[in-house]
């Protein structure tokens, strides 16, 4: 059933789709520090052999890493890229710089052990301000509460806190426009059939309490235990209760329409309708006893 599936999907994708968000941005980050760990690899090993092999190796990586980042996560703004741009120079390429001059320059000069480990230590600095500078744009902000900005592609689900500028999240909504369109033609057309079906049942509750009525007008008696307490009342009855509380189950989980919620009221009058007449044959009963003087009589002043 399409309209059960689509109603399903909406209503769970809020509990699943920031792990499947922060999945896809763990890839991106990991392929990022893949190629910042190569970079140092090629600034210890390669360059080592040949200077000139190193530096073009290590600014190809760069410019792949930069191009990746680039492709990943998006901008809000022109100034919001600049400063990314910036961050990203100062984390990625200044640290390399460090570590490229303690071995091309100082190293073949003989400089002391000390001295290097003192020249490196701002490279893990930057590193550590770099995967600072990363969790602080992977924070969640939470769907569909205003955080969204003009054209930001990204999901909106109710409740779903998600990393916003990474592009990859953008993918997770995979019910387009039509897929929506289809999801909001299943509810109409499910809002409708509930309102029939509860009005069905409320009537037949309707029509089997004026059958009953009419038996007791021929008999010209009116017990509890008369038709007002037949089997046939009674499954009418339990059918309108049962359609009533699947009704409310589907309100619950998405936004009724508001004439499917006005049957809705109408079934539980009815319910109290009948719950009242089907007891007013012992209440009528018991007002008449009590009205018996013999009956007074074993009656305490204040329960008179």
């Amino acid at each position: 059933d399409d309209r059960q599936h689509f109603r399903r999907f909406l209503r769970e994708q809020s509990s699943w789709i920031c792990y499947d968000a922060y999945a896809r941005v763990c890839i991106s980050l990991g392929v990022n520090q893949m190629l910042q760990a190569l970079s140092y690899y090629v600034v210890g090993i390669i360059a080592q052999k040949s200077v000139y092999a190193g530096l073009a190796t290590f600014f190809a990586i760069k410019a792949l890493s930069v191009l990746v980042l680039n492709l990943d996560v998006h901008s809000r703004s022109q100034a919001h890229r600049k400063r990314d741009m910036i961050a990203v120079f100062i984390f990625t390429f200044v640290p390399l710089f460090f570590s490229g001059m303690v071995l091309w320059v100082l190293d073949p000069l003989g400089m002391p052990d000390w001295l290097g480990g003192v020249l490196v230590t701002p490279v893990f600095l930057l590193h550590a301000g770099w995967l600072w500078y990363i969790l602080k744009e992977v924070q969640p902000e939470l769907s569909g509460e205003g955080g969204a900005s003009a054209g930001d592609s990204t999901p909106q689900v109710r409740n779903a806190s998600m990393p916003r500028r990474f592009r990859a999240v953008s993918y997770l909504k995979v019910l387009q426009s039509e897929q929506l369109d289809l999801v909001d033609e299943a509810r109409e057309r499910e809002a409708i059939d509930t309102e029939g079906q509860l009005r069905e049942a409320r009537e037949h509750l309707q029509r089997a309490m004026q059958a009953a009525m009419d038996e007791e007008l021929a008999a010209g008696a009116v017990s509890a235990s008369g038709p007002r307490g037949g089997g046939e009342l009674e499954r009418a009855r339990a059918g309108l209760l049962e359609r009533l509380e699947w009704a409310r189950e589907q309100d619950a989980a998405s936004t009724g329409a508001p004439s499917t919620r006005a049957e809705m009221r109408l079934c539980e009058l009815a319910l109290e309708k009948h719950e009242v007449w089907a007891q007013a044959p012992e209440v009528f009963a018991t007002l008449v006893a009590l009205r018996d003087t013999e009956v007074q009589e074993w009656l305490k002043p204040e329960e008179r």
